[in-house]
């Protein structure tokens, strides 16, 4: 009996595809980069920056938002469900803030369209995610 000097079982990952693989990293990037251009810009605020007075309040949560969508994004280029699931919860908690505001919206519409997209591209090797 030969023991393997791997604790785990490396299993096959399917080929991403160029779409899904472009969509995965362009948007891991630009949720990280929002996330963090948001946090930057409420601890150096400056005065002649102008923000509307009803969007401060929701600024953290933006930033934190999409910090979580980029860490969900992150989890499914690793192939993991938690990565799909915490995006996807991301996206639907959107939705419902945005719905429930009377100003504009955060950006919830593109979050649904990448959703949608994401969930067109990996509904084919959601059986390869841990």
């Amino acid at each position: 009996m030969s023991r393997s000097l791997f604790p785990f079982e490396l299993k096959p990952r399917p080929e991403r595809g160029g779409c899904l693989t472009a969509l995965v990293a362009v948007a891991m990037v630009f949720y990280f980069l929002a996330g963090a251009s948001i946090l930057l810009g409420l601890t150096w605020r400056r005065e002649e920056v102008e923000v509307p007075a009803e969007v401060v309040p929701f600024l953290p949560y933006m930033a934190a938002f999409s910090l979580l969508a980029a860490i969900g994004m992150w989890g499914i280029w690793r192939w993991k469900r938690w990565g799909m699931y915490l995006f996807a919860g991301v996206v639907l908690l959107t939705l419902v803030i945005d719905v429930g505001k009377t100003h504009g919206p955060l950006g919830s519409p593109i979050h649904v369209v990448v959703l949608a997209l994401v969930l067109l591209l990996i509904r084919r090797c959601w059986e390869f995610f841990e």
